[in-house]
């Protein structure tokens, strides 16, 4: 976030409704990263896309082995006023006393959005947008609040020339406001969080930013002149799991002579740059400038609202757009993001297929409209259509091609399944789920070592406690299948064994080949308590669900494929192998098969 000038990366729009008698014109500028809506000028619109453009460009240089775009959609939302910022800024900075923003950079699950006034002042015209910009690209870092508004406020202060680049200029804003107040102890300032009043309130937040970027400059620059390494050091802390404050300790050393060195560093005018040959070829002529519809603009605040947990007021504004054109597509997307939040997974799906129905052009519509699909009905063929039109609006968008390895996964095309695979990781390597969705496909394939290694890979990605234990789940997994198979091998070797206890073994043992075609077929659900759980090889998990006339016999062949649903929160997260005696309601499809009565879908799990 920022409280001073530009920001940036989302579409948003206006105000939550806008006057009658003051309606404004929208526009939408489609460059090749991001998508600015506004109701400026055509001019400021450019110009702002521009900038955006100029500072991906940046980036793209000086972090070479990192993603900077991931495929997801970055919406810019260019408001020419405080009355339109407001209208869809947070209600926590709404209130008297609270910090006046003029940027702001929103995550969600679906896009990123970057809200942006256009008229806010300042020496530094593009600072709001570098800064929102550089909040997207280290969104996945895990950085504490000083050091991410630190890094943030840095880069903001950055001249992008046509040959080299210019980063670490003063802002002479906050130097002269931190000479003229007593800072913060910097055992605060490395423990404020987005709860503090050192993040919202006006006066506070003045000096916690102004003061993270001093501190941020300072080591930055220390280390580049001294060749330290103290911000890498205190990185490293926090990776190993300590809080940011005894990182900084552990890092930093003394933090009162820390203190002192920044008082000191505050009080000159420290003129260093950091200057960087760049290349930065925007070429703005293909840049694609759009009139766009009201109702459109809206559905785009709507989801901005969604997005700062502003559900009432996007309820209201989608509502006024469908009941004016019940076809307006992009409302549909917003409304399906909306239930996507309340967790109404049925309404999610059909607010999506009424997107696509209405030929939207967007790829989040097609990619929901078959995720979720896929939750539902793996066998409509709907599925591979819909993902396959999202991967031609957007060729990057990663989590449509994991999503489109699963199907194929689930249909027995594991070739095409694991090239995909591949590909999602390449374009995300820090997703954790992409990685675990590898190790099932590896699976499938009885590639057991292969299968072990993008489990490891993913050890530094599990960062919740179920992230951690259904990690541990599938190497145990493993490690078991890889015991049983070094047994069968010695079995097979093994002349002297007596055919009879060969035959047992090998009977308790082996795959037991349970039809692996996709479920059709009516949902069924049983109810009661949950015995004779066992996970065999590959990935196999069968039961029996007992409770009713009689046991019903149960099977997937894709232990974690399957949907779990938890009503209440395990030690250590739920592993599928060890639900023995657990109440649950299993949904389930009939199979043709005297052993087993069904195929499973989804387990819902009680104590």
């Amino acid at each position: 976030m920022r409280a001073k000038v530009l920001a940036v990366c989302t579409l948003a729009l206006l105000c939550i409704r806008a006057h009658a008698e003051s309606t404004p014109s929208w526009l939408q500028v489609t460059t090749p990263h991001f998508t600015v809506v506004t109701d400026a000028s055509e001019r400021q619109a450019r110009n702002v896309a521009a900038q955006f453009e100029r500072m991906q460009a940046v980036f793209s240089t000086i972090l070479r082995s990192t993603q900077t775009d991931s495929g997801a959609q970055i919406v810019v939302l260019a408001l020419k006023n405080k009355r339109d910022f407001q209208a869809v800024e947070p209600a926590d900075y709404l209130a008297k006393g609270k910090l006046d923003l003029t940027g702001l950079f929103i995550q969600s699950d679906e896009r990123c959005y970057i809200l942006i006034r256009l008229d806010a002042g300042g020496d530094r015209p593009y600072a709001t947008i570098y800064h929102e910009y550089t909040h997207y690209i280290t969104r996945h870092a895990h950085l504490p609040l000083w050091l991410s508004e630190g890094i943030a406020e840095f880069y903001g202060n950055t001249d992008i020339e046509s040959h080299e680049t210019h980063f670490g200029q003063l802002d002479l804003v906050d130097l002269n406001l931190l000479r003229s107040q007593n800072l913060l102890p910097l055992a605060t300032l490395f423990t404020v969080d987005r709860d503090s009043p050192y993040y919202h309130d006006q006066h506070q937040a003045k000096i916690f930013y102004a003061e993270s970027w001093a501190l941020t400059r300072m080591l930055y620059m220390n280390d580049l002149r001294y060749k330290t390494s103290l911000l890498a050091d205190y990185l490293r802390a926090l990776s190993s799991g300590q809080n940011s404050l005894t990182a900084a300790v552990a890092a930093f050393g003394d933090l009162k002579k820390l203190e002192t060195a920044l008082s000191t560093e505050i009080s000159h005018d420290n003129l260093t740059l950091l200057t960087l040959p760049t290349n930065v070829p925007i070429d703005e002529s293909s840049y694609k400038t759009t009139p766009l519809t009201s109702a459109d603009a809206d559905a785009y605040r709507a989801a901005v609202l969604l997005a700062d947990n502003r559900t009432d007021d996007a309820r209201k504004l989608l509502d006024t757009v469908l009941a004016a054109n019940p076809n307006n597509a992009l409302a549909h997307e917003s409304e399906g993001i909306l239930y996507l939040h309340v967790h109404d997974l049925a309404a999610a799906r059909e607010s999506f297929a009424q997107a696509v129905a209405n030929h939207s052009t967007s790829f989040l519509a097609w990619y929901f409209a078959a995720a979720l699909t896929l939750r539902a009905n793996r066998d409509d063929p709907a599925i591979e259509t819909e993902l396959q039109q999202s991967l031609k609006l957007n060729p990057d968008f990663a989590p449509a091609i994991d999503a489109l390895a699963s199907y194929y996964a689930m249909h027995a095309k594991l070739d095409e399944a694991l090239r995909l695979s591949l590909a999602a990781i390449a374009l995300q390597p820090d997703n954790f789920s992409y990685r675990l969705n590898n190790a099932s496909i590896q699976m499938q394939r009885n590639e057991l070592p292969a299968a072990l290694s993008a489990l490891e890979a993913a050890r530094p990605l599990a960062h919740t406690s179920s992230e951690i234990a259904d990690l541990d789940s599938r190497l145990d997994q493993i490690r078991r299948d890889q015991q049983e198979q070094a047994k069968l091998a010695a079995a097979a070797a093994a002349p002297s064994i007596q055919h009879a206890s060969t035959v047992t073994f090998l009977d308790n043992n082996v795959d037991p080949h349970y039809p692996d075609t996709p479920p059709t077929g009516p949902h069924r659900t049983a109810k009661g308590i949950l015995h004779n759980v066992k996970c065999t090889y590959p990935t196999i998990l069968t039961l029996t669900v007992e409770g009713g006339a009689k046991p019903i016999a149960l099977y997937t062949n894709h232990a974690y494929k399957i949907d779990y649903w938890v009503n209440f929160s395990p030690k250590g997260g739920l592993d599928p192998c060890k639900i023995e005696g657990m109440k649950a309601t299993v949904t389930y499809t009939d199979v043709k098969d005297a052993r087993v009565v069904g195929q499973i879908l989804s387990i819902s799990v009680d104590k």
